[in-house]
């Protein structure tokens, strides 16, 4: 039905971006998109997260919503919380393709800013994000007349050097989609599944 396209759809064009071509022809023609999904990770040798609750995907272990409405950060991270979750913080390649996969071909804000301390960037909890976890576009991050403390993700073709899945630190009085994320037990969110997570099977 309508509903599992729009929840579903998007999960499968991250499984297309990660190269496993014969599920993506299969999208075409199986009658079910979350047949579709589900045969397509199986036979990538992969697993799908713990059910997520109603509006939430699940993908690389996380569950994501993509609000509808361009808010503020503040406001974001707000209207995240009112869904008992936070903005999205991909510690993961996979994790990061799961949330620009979702973004509908929007910006995004993230869960990560340097407000704490200008140039080291966290996330919601605290935890530092380290070099090896973010995805910069070229000449990211560059504070911009000293006011860029935020980050989103946005989009090739936003700016010259902007590729898929890539971050840019921005104003966070700008306006950009919420990604929510909620996380799943042993999340790679958590900085004590940090290492774990690293030497682990690839898992969406």
């Amino acid at each position: 039905m309508l509903l599992g396209y729009r929840r579903y759809t998007p999960l499968l064009v991250v499984i297309c971006l990660t190269g496993i071509e014969a599920s993506c022809s299969r999208f075409r023609t199986e009658r079910s998109i979350k047949k579709a999904i589900t045969r397509a990770i199986a036979e990538a040798g992969l697993t799908l997260a713990d059910p997520c609750p109603d509006g939430f995907v699940p993908c690389a272990g996380q569950c994501y919503a993509r609000l509808d409405t361009a808010v503020a950060y503040d406001q974001a991270a707000a209207d995240c919380a009112e869904r008992q979750a936070h903005l999205a913080v991909p510690r993961t390649n996979n994790e990061n393709l799961c949330a620009a996969g979702l973004a509908g071909h929007e910006r995004i804000w993230l869960g990560i800013t340097d407000r704490q301390e200008e140039g080291v960037y966290r996330a919601f909890d605290g935890s530092v994000v380290t070099a090896s976890e973010t995805h910069w576009s070229q000449g990211q991050p560059d504070n911009t007349a000293g006011v860029e403390n935020c980050v989103e993700m946005w989009y090739r073709g936003v700016w010259n050097h902007a590729r898929f899945a890539e971050w840019n630190d921005l104003k966070c009085t700008d306006h950009v989609f919420p990604m929510c994320q909620l996380d799943c037990p042993g999340s790679s969110t958590h900085p004590r599944s940090l290492k774990a997570a690293d030497n682990a099977t690839t898992v969406l």
